[in-house]
């Protein structure tokens, strides 16, 4: 993982995010658990989540987005309540 600090707006991603407000479901331990959160940037490579306690969800993970897509994740920024994430 990176550091804590907001990634950079000239970054390396490899595909630029867009500003948005969705809802989704974070479900990880085997699909044992889950966990609501807010997308706010979203592309098709990647996502910033925003969530009630980051440091409780494990390094991967599944993202349904709610009325959309289910994602594989990998965390590769995180604060307290925020996530970058990197779909694999």
């Amino acid at each position: 993982m990176t550091s804590p600090k907001q990634p950079q707006e000239d970054d390396d991603r490899s595909s630029a995010r867009k500003k948005t407000l969705r809802s989704g479901t974070i479900i990880y331990n085997h699909r044992m658990s889950t966990m609501e959160c807010a997308i706010f940037d979203f592309s098709e490579s990647g996502a910033r989540l925003r969530l009630t306690d980051a440091s409780v969800l494990p390094d991967e993970f599944e993202l349904q987005v709610l009325y959309g897509d289910k994602f594989k994740c990998k965390v590769v920024h995180k604060t307290r309540d925020q996530i970058g994430v990197r779909f694999v």
